[in-house]
């Protein structure tokens, strides 16, 4: 590698996110006695919050470790031991585990919510600027932060963890995944929550046409949630709550053409993707949506809709509640371009590296670097209810702080298993 990775404590590390991963790379970080902060956009533990009551399909020895498990027993004297067996919900997992270590003396005092990082750049050195790499290295981060009781400010770190999560820009609804014509005058009216999400409330979708677009993990829940609460237009009963309530209403489902990804399950679970289908009033594919209006006075939807055969047809909806694909960026802002050895490409040819210049080669945290020197982003694809993605990030953690320490065997979580936590 071109500069060494060993940064020593007390150094100053920032943590963008405070999910599950976040919050755990805070404390490892704590735990080696290093300062740090960490910025998210919203409140700990957000998007495991708004999971809500559907399961994570994980038991509790997989989303937990021996770190914060110590580390509530030792904040919390009436604290219990979950049973490792048991399998949480995600406003369980939140409660019981996420949101008390980070009120917890540990990290309470570097988290800061409602603030989200704008921009990471350097303070000396522009992104493509062709410098030293240890100068680089050795320079400090400035994150430029838009803090809803702070206002804008900036702060200072040695390095910089990017724990977003899938923090990212969503498609288009329109074709191709563009924009659609006059999606930015209606952007407020979106329909945006799931049924089974806690701020959802029935008089949202009751006695409705509801028109979803999409075929990501969302649009596909989102069907099958509201499949759980509605009859479809010939009266059958899709499913009901556990009040016996039912309600009226009536799903069109926009299915786009001729996009297939990673976010999709069309291929990857086929009998899920059908029985979803099936749960539709009606499915109609569609090259995406030609042109969106919203009429306040009826408070109804007017869409175009776009053909595979390059015709339109117009739609007319109570409720548009678009669920597209996301697209992962590695950037934040402007200045600071983080995607995986785009620096090293460009700098390769102006610095000869011999092998035994090389840093640790062969280490895993290095799979975690990125072309910006102490820039190291993790459980970038990782997700609550994904049974491995958790394990995956803390190995991730792991990984990241043996490097910075420069102790392949650095192990917190294999001491602390040592000692009987």
């Amino acid at each position: 590698m071109y500069w060494d990775p060993e940064v020593e404590s007390p150094a100053t590390i920032a943590v963008i996110g405070c999910g599950p991963i976040g919050i755990e790379a805070a404390l490892y970080g704590r735990f080696l006695g290093y300062d740090v902060d960490l910025f998210d956009a919203r409140r700990p533990a957000h998007e495991v919050v708004r999971w809500n009551r559907r399961s994570i399909g994980v038991p509790v020895s997989g989303c937990t470790t021996s770190l914060g498990i110590s580390a509530l027993e030792g904040q919390l004297p009436e604290y219990q031991k979950p049973n490792m067996d048991t399998v949480w919900s995600g406003a369980e997992f939140a409660e019981e585990y996420l949101i008390p270590i980070a009120k917890s003396d540990l990290i309470v005092d570097g988290i800061h919510i409602n603030s989200r990082v704008v921009e990471v750049s350097r303070v000396r050195y522009y992104r493509e600027e062709i410098t030293d790499w240890q100068e680089r290295a050795n320079d400090e981060f400035r994150l430029l932060i838009d803090s809803r009781d702070r206002g804008a400010y900036t702060a200072r770190a040695d390095v910089v963890l990017d724990c977003r999560g899938m923090y990212a820009e969503s498609e288009g609804y329109g074709p191709g995944g563009s924009q659609a014509a006059g999606a930015a005058k209606v952007h407020e009216q979106i329909h945006r929550w799931l049924p089974g999400d806690p701020r959802f409330e029935n008089r949202m979708l009751d006695a409705k046409h509801v028109v979803v677009f999409g075929n990501s993990e969302l649009a596909v829940r989102f069907v099958e949630e509201w499949a759980m609460l509605f009859r479809n237009t010939e009266g059958k009963v899709a499913g009901e709550l556990a009040t016996g309530q039912l309600l009226s209403g009536r799903l069109t489902w926009l299915v786009p053409l001729g996009r297939a990804s990673t976010q999709s399950i069309e291929f990857t679970d086929a009998d899920r993707w059908k029985r979803a289908m099936q749960a539709a009033t009606s499915v109609i594919p569609s090259r995406g949506v030609e042109k969106i209006e919203f009429d306040d006075a009826t408070q109804t939807w007017k869409l175009q809709i776009s053909n595979e055969d390059d015709s339109t047809i117009d739609f007319q909806a109570d409720v548009f509640a678009p669920f597209t694909n996301l697209l992962p960026t590695a950037s934040i802002g402007s200045t600071l371009y983080c995607d995986q050895w785009a620096l090293s490409n460009e700098f390769q040819s102006q610095f000869s590296i011999s092998k035994d210049e090389q840093f640790y080669d062969g280490w895993k945290g290095w799979a975690h670097a990125t072309g910006e020197p102490n820039y190291y982003r993790l459980g970038a694809r990782e997700r609550p209810f994904s049974a491995s993605g958790l394990a995956e990030g803390f190995q991730q953690i792991k990984d990241i702080f043996a490097l910075l320490g420069t102790r392949e065997d650095l192990d917190l979580y294999k001491i602390l298993r040592k000692s009987g936590v």
